[in-house]
């Protein structure tokens, strides 16, 4: 963090994703914003590199096209997986809380 910023400069607030909220866009401004991807104006970067930000990791991401095809191995997995109950109940102990 740069000298004399606020800590909380550049908090917002969480959305639904694990990863709203976390990162600057830094390219791919001609794309249009990807579900769960930070999106944010193209003169951004540079606010947050002349406040002394600097990059810790890099988050990708991608679009498929129409003719993509999954591979066989994903579509048996997630075939698995929706078989599986969605949630379950259990009782919890009060001593344990």
């Amino acid at each position: 963090m740069g000298a004399g910023a606020r800590p909380d400069a550049g908090l917002r607030p969480k959305g639904f994703s694990a990863l709203d909220g976390i990162g600057l866009l830094v390219k791919g401004f001609e794309h249009r914003p990807a579900l769960g991807i930070p999106y944010n104006p193209d003169y951004y970067p540079a606010l947050w590199e002349d406040a002394g930000f600097e990059n810790a990791g890099d988050v990708v991401s991608g679009y498929l096209g129409p003719d993509f095809v999954m591979p066989e191995k994903i579509m048996k997995i997630a075939e698995l997986v929706q078989q599986r109950p969605v949630c379950a109940l259990r009782r919890i102990a009060r001593a344990a809380i």
